[in-house]
């Protein structure tokens, strides 16, 4: 994980990205923006790897009520990981079981109940929304010390919830 320093270096980089692409006529009316990634001045470039890690730095540091990340399939251990859109993890996932609900008109949209132990120490509830791609939407739960005793009751095994038992 990235430092307070190079946490900050790479925020005030963003912010002259962002003031460059302003400048130079590059945001579109939506919002949105699309230049040429070599036409961007060396000191305010910014990678996808660099703004992965600020991600990270920003649950660890200062762990979100609600957030939007992505559910990825862990190759070595099994079974599956929230993580960013680069694919750094963010904490483990717990699946319930799928269920379909009417939308898009006559399609069925397909989800999935999800409960995340995040590497941040909390513990989020949420709907993986596998029809629509590989994101998710979760939630903080309210009372932690109740999550970590239900999670701990239905999968003693993981070793984070017994950190966190034993913590809280």
């Amino acid at each position: 994980m990235i430092t307070q320093e190079q946490y900050e270096d790479i925020g005030a980089r963003e912010a002259m990205l962002k003031e460059w692409i302003k400048s130079n006529g590059y945001l579109k009316r939506n919002g949105w923006s699309a230049y040429p990634s070599d036409a961007v001045p060396g000191n305010c470039k910014v990678t996808n790897e660099e703004r992965s890690e600020v991600e990270l730095y920003e649950w660890m540091t200062n762990p979100p009520d609600k957030y939007l990340l992505y559910i990825f399939k862990n190759r070595e251990e099994g079974g599956y990981y929230a993580g960013t859109w680069t694919g750094t993890k963010l904490g483990s996932v717990i699946m319930g079981r799928e269920y379909r609900c009417p939308a898009f008109g006559r399609w069925c949209s397909v989800r999935v109940p999800i409960t995340v132990i995040g590497e941040n120490e909390k513990i989020y509830w949420g709907t993986y929304y596998t029809s629509s791609g590989d994101y998710a939407r979760i939630r903080q739960f309210a009372n932690q010390k109740d999550a970590v005793l239900t999670v701990h009751e239905k999968h003693p095994d993981y070793s984070i919830v017994r950190h966190l038992l034993n913590t809280s």
